[in-house]
């Protein structure tokens, strides 16, 4: 009885660790991308201004090139920081990819996040462990063939009427 309680203790403690793990690295990936984003909106505040230089310079007939040098240097640098990150969070990802976790149940619907793989409802648009955003939910495909309902014979969705009975279809 000994042996089954440490067996079970051991193999509790090894789950909250997988568990606590992979939180660090949801957590380090989500400030990655806050990150990224902060960075992307630097960029385009930059961009914006390079082009208020550049019109400006259009409309005094006149040219600005070491202003126009240095936005376009520090929006290179900024690309730099965003690529960077990038792969930062591939790396993260990398590293959870690498450690086996033992993954949650799935919602009650059967549904999981596509990055975590933490349980979802169906109305869940983002992860609510991870931040993910899920991808459209498929529609229901038919699970076999349409049939005529009075001779059984295979349709397509385009048939009005039955090729084999000539029963309406819609």
């Amino acid at each position: 009885m000994k042996d089954f309680f440490g067996k079970v203790t051991g193999a509790v403690s090894k789950t909250v660790g997988q568990v606590v793990e992979g939180a660090e690295n949801a957590t380090e990936t989500a400030k990655l991308k806050m990150a990224i984003n902060k960075a992307k909106g630097r960029m385009d505040e930059k961009k914006t201004e390079l082009g208020g230089v550049v019109y400006q310079c259009y409309k005094d007939q006149q040219s600005d090139d070491a202003k126009m040098n240095a936005l376009c240097e520090e929006i290179k640098a900024i690309e730099a920081e965003i690529t960077r990150l990038e792969i930062a969070v591939k790396e993260v990802g990398h590293q959870a990819a690498q450690q086996p976790v033992q993954q949650p149940a799935a919602g009650a619907a059967g549904i999981v996040c596509v990055n975590c793989a933490s349980p979802l409802t169906e109305k869940d648009v983002f992860c609510a462990n991870c931040g993910t955003k899920q991808p459209p939910k498929a529609e229901p495909q038919p699970a076999g063939p349409l049939t005529c309902p009075n001779c059984s014979s295979v349709v397509t969705e385009k048939d009005v009427f039955c090729n084999s009975c000539g029963n309406k279809l819609k």
